[in-house]
């Protein structure tokens, strides 16, 4: 093999020819002449000493030789004989070839790992939605969910909608209008996502105002609501108890907006008469302020006439 090439592949491998150990293994090849004469620890500390006083430099300690001699043993370039006393160290073929080949697959095994990692990182990166990274993007700068005003479609398109786009962002002291739909009553109140969402606002201090449709039935309301949110009632209890979370009935049954109202800033309208809903349209003031204003008006109007619901 080209020297030049050796000596690349070794400094690859961690065995480079300028570093202390090597330069200490090049001083008992030195001082040996014969790669299998065995040698103790004094003739190589004294022996490298020479040299450097020589040169006039100054000599290396004895724990700092010790040191790393002991390194090179332990990286199987020296042998150490430890039966007698004092002990003998000797460099060979066999020692060199020992060295080299533990060095060439400690380093096999951190490309091994390295190779491991970057091929996870590819399948990640080849995974990406870059259109989803960019909503993350977007939330992390902004502290705000991304929707872009328009239609939505898929009963999981209006419900993500709905709790990322108008619930999760609003704070304390803001204002959520909910048009209900006699459908959430008709058959009692379906604990979902965003009725849970709609408490949980409520808790850390959104006032949220609900407005119910009446069912077909004459049905009790509140039994219905409270029967079938059976393993969510304390939460709702708390919310209600706090004040922030109203639930009123209308008196009789209009034909009205169906849809959710973040303080007058955004608002999805629901364009579906489904239980679970499966369009709508995302509205903010820059496409559509009027008609935000309109329904918080007619909301407005409503709750006035209807009748809170007496959870106590």
């Amino acid at each position: 093999m080209n020297l030049e090439k050796a000596k690349s592949i070794l400094s690859t491998v961690g065995v480079k020819e300028n570093s202390r150990d090597i330069q200490i293994l090049k001083q008992m090849l030195l001082l040996s002449h014969i790669p299998t004469k065995p040698l103790i620890f004094r003739e190589i500390m004294d022996y490298i000493n020479e040299e450097r006083k020589a040169d006039n430099e100054s000599p290396f300690s004895r724990g700092w030789i010790s040191k790393c001699l002991n390194s090179l043993v332990d990286r199987h370039f020296v042998h150490k004989d430890s039966l007698g006393s004092p002990y003998k160290y000797s460099v060979t073929l066999e020692t060199l070839s020992d060295g080299i080949h533990q060095a060439c697959q400690e380093y096999i095994s951190i490309l091994e790992k390295q190779n491991s990692e970057i091929g996870r990182k590819l399948a990640h990166l080849r995974s990406v939605d870059p259109l989803s990274l960019a909503r993350d993007l977007y939330r992390t700068l902004s502290g705000t969910e991304y929707i872009s005003p328009g239609g939505i479609d898929g009963v999981v398109g209006v419900s993500n909608a709905i709790i990322s786009g108008i619930i999760e962002p609003a704070q304390e002291s803001d204002i959520l209008r909910v048009f209900g739909h006699y459908y959430l009553v008709r058959s009692g109140i379906e604990i979902g996502p965003i009725q849970k969402q709609l408490v949980g606002a409520s808790l850390r201090g959104v006032k949220t105002l609900i407005l119910l449709s009446p069912p077909e039935s004459q049905n009790n309301i509140v039994e219905l609501i409270r029967s079938s949110i059976t393993s969510y009632q304390k939460p709702l209890n708390l919310a209600i108890e706090s004040g922030n979370l109203q639930i009123r009935l209308l008196p009789d049954k209009k034909r009205t907006y169906r849809g959710i109202i973040l303080n007058d800033i955004r608002m999805i309208l629901i364009l579906s008469d489904k239980q679970k809903p499966d369009s709508g349209v995302f509205i903010t003031p820059d496409s559509n302020t009027p008609l935000i204003l309109a329904a918080i008006k007619t909301f407005d109007q409503l709750w006035t006439e209807s009748h809170p619901l007496d959870f106590s």
